[in-house]
């Protein structure tokens, strides 16, 4: 298994959880003034890719102490915000009872979908970071929402090869999903790729998750790949010998 972080083809997830900086804390630099808004007049993004919020106590006491101190990006959505990044941060405030919270009115934003899921990876990568996972789905999201493939790249920084790789792996199943989260670290785009290449296999993704673990992902994927051509061959074979009776 690779590093989340190495090679082009994978999206730049940052420090594992561990590194990461609490994400209410200040990153250094001057004040900038936020303009406080009520978050009652707050929405989460429908599509916020993030599945886990991780709403620690400590986070939560944080923000009780402290208030929340990273401003949200939002834009205007109906009568009120819609969150573009900063939903942990909404959600921990909520639960703290906080009133409000400092943001930034993205407004370019508002009509802008695709920017706005290609805002949740860029918004992320030094604080708190989306997974792999979470990413591709943020960019899968983009393309749906009419991002070219070229402003996709540009966005996230990827070849041709890793953005077509972190599309496929957007459309794992929810089995494929659960075993990738129950690993101990992450896959790379180019690894969930190939259980892409497998998925609706349980028996091969189960294969793939261990060996994944193992480190040896790449050459149980060629045995896998061998066995179908082994059997689409005999398949093919059978055919021809019912079709000559």
């Amino acid at each position: 298994m690779h590093d989340s972080t190495a090679g082009e083809q994978t999206p730049a997830a940052g420090p594992g959880p561990d590194a990461a900086p609490e994400e209410n804390h200040r990153e250094p630099g001057p004040d900038v003034p936020r303009a406080m808004i009520p978050v009652a007049k707050l929405a989460a993004h429908p599509g916020n890719v993030r599945r886990d919020l991780d709403l620690s106590p400590e986070f939560i006491e944080s923000i009780k102490v402290n208030g929340v101190l990273v401003a949200l990006r939002i834009t205007p959505d109906r009568d009120g915000y819609r969150v573009i990044d900063g939903g942990r941060r909404l959600a921990g405030a909520l639960k703290a009872g906080v009133g409000e919270v400092p943001c930034d009115l993205a407004g370019d934003r508002a009509d802008d979908e695709a920017g706005q899921y290609l805002d949740m990876i860029n918004m992320n990568r030094h604080r708190n970071p989306l997974t792999v996972l979470e990413e591709a789905d943020a960019l899968f999201a983009a393309k749906e929402a009419g991002a070219t493939r070229t402003r996709i790249r540009k966005a996230a920084g990827l070849t041709s090869a890793g953005l077509a790789n972190a599309l496929a792996a957007a459309k794992l199943s929810d089995e494929a999903r659960a075993r990738v989260e129950d690993l101990d670290e992450q896959l790379t785009l180019d690894e969930l790729a190939v259980l892409a290449e497998f998925d609706g296999d349980s028996d091969a993704i189960a294969r793939l998750t261990l060996a994944a673990s193992m480190g040896t992902l790449e050459h149980e994927a060629e045995l896998l790949r061998q066995a179908r051509a082994e059997d689409a061959e005999h398949e093919r074979i059978r055919r021809e010998l019912e079709a000559a009776g």
